[in-house]
């Protein structure tokens, strides 16, 4: 739980925003993923994505800490929209 609440706060810090489900209409960006075991979550997003009311990056735990390090200019694998 002390994770979550450190990546809410830096999230906020770069003037991100922090959300705690899915919802339409869909504003998520990103999904921060941890973890070997595919989550609802994840589901969830492929299937928005799938349909076309979403472009969910789904990145996992160390690229959020990459980006930070980084400056925010770590791309997600396999995306080249930036």
């Amino acid at each position: 739980m002390e994770s979550r609440t450190l990546i809410n706060r830096l999230v906020g810090e770069q003037k991100g925003v922090y959300v705690k489900d899915i919802e339409r209409p869909v504003r998520v960006t990103h999904l921060l993923c941890a973890g070997d075991q595919e989550t609802d979550k994840m589901k969830y997003a492929r299937k928005f994505n799938q349909r076309g009311e979403a472009s969910i990056k789904l990145v996992w735990e160390e690229w959020f800490w990459d980006s930070l390090q980084f400056g925010g200019k770590v791309r997600p694998l396999g995306y080249s929209g930036f």
